[in-house]
């Protein structure tokens, strides 16, 4: 957790004036902020605590969707480069038509591979 979310849940749990505030003023805020703020439907009073709870799970659940694409876009990149290689390399062994079969049969694919990484050492 950053110094500043710290700092601000901190001084919202110390200060019973910012535990609790308005329905209003939570609405007001979220306008303001262009937040979205947690504001259960019943009362009149918005308890900050999990307002900020509610800010924090978004932002980690935000940044865990944007890594999980990240790391599929990528994967997908260096797949596609392998398989540039793996082709060129086939080619360069005089075995080009074994391209054909791996596309057939994935474990044909596997052992490619497999023997391309090795050829590398």
């Amino acid at each position: 957790m950053s110094g500043d979310v710290e700092s601000l849940k901190k001084e919202v749990e110390a200060d019973p004036a910012f535990k609790s505030i308005s329905r209003r003023t939570a609405d007001m805020l979220n306008i303001v902020t262009n937040s979205d703020l947690f504001i259960e439907e019943k009362g009149d009073s918005v308890d900050m605590c999990k307002a900020i709870q509610g800010i924090r799970e978004e932002g980690i659940e935000l940044g865990r969707a944007e890594g999980r694409a990240e790391g599929k876009a990528e994967g997908k990149a260096e797949g596609e480069i392998t398989i540039i290689d793996l082709n060129k390399w086939l080619f360069s062994q005089g075995r080009g038509s074994e391209i054909e079969r791996y596309t057939e049969n994935p474990d044909y694919l596997k052992t490619l591979l497999a023997e391309y990484s090795n050829s590398k050492s």
